[in-house]
């Protein structure tokens, strides 16, 4: 089925040809409905597995003194706003441990998306103004840089 993955309507439709044959196999030769509520319970579980998200991240690198204050912008201004539209969701403000300096703090903000083009319209709808605004506020104590990225499971 890997060689369908960029067709996913067509992947999810051998899926079920696949789930609609084991289904068969257990309902006929078994007879056994308690196997069937476990197949029920896998094929719930696993509905989703086939649709790609977009992580859209962008790390930042705070100076030490402005650690702070950059936390609590993100989360009362910058996170209301670019969530305001509904196009980006489930945000996610972690702080990276793996490079640490005793001058500057890393953090890395993540939003989930559906697709590409949902994460280009609210770039240039909301995204680049928010972007423009911590550039105003912070100046160059704080500098980010992007990075887009796909779920692959």
């Amino acid at each position: 089925m890997q060689r369908y993955a960029y067709f996913p309507a067509l992947q999810k439709f051998l899926y079920f040809l696949t789930i609609r044959h084991f289904l068969t196999e257990i309902v006929t030769k078994t007879k056994s409905f308690f196997f069937f509520l476990i197949f029920l319970y896998i094929f719930a579980r696993n509905i989703g597995k086939f649709d790609s998200m977009i992580i859209y991240n962008t790390t930042y690198t705070v100076a030490q003194t402005e650690a702070q204050n950059f936390v609590i912008y993100v989360h009362e201004v910058m996170l209301p706003a670019a969530l305001a539209s509904g196009a980006v969701t489930h945000p996610r403000l972690l702080r990276i441990l793996s490079h640490k300096d005793e001058n500057t703090e890393c953090f890395s903000l993540q939003f989930e998306t559906e697709d590409t083009a949902a994460l280009h319209r609210w770039y240039t709808d909301v995204g680049a103004k928010l972007h423009a605004e911590m550039l105003k506020v912070f100046t160059d104590r704080v500098i980010g840089f992007p990075t887009m990225m796909e779920v692959v499971f």
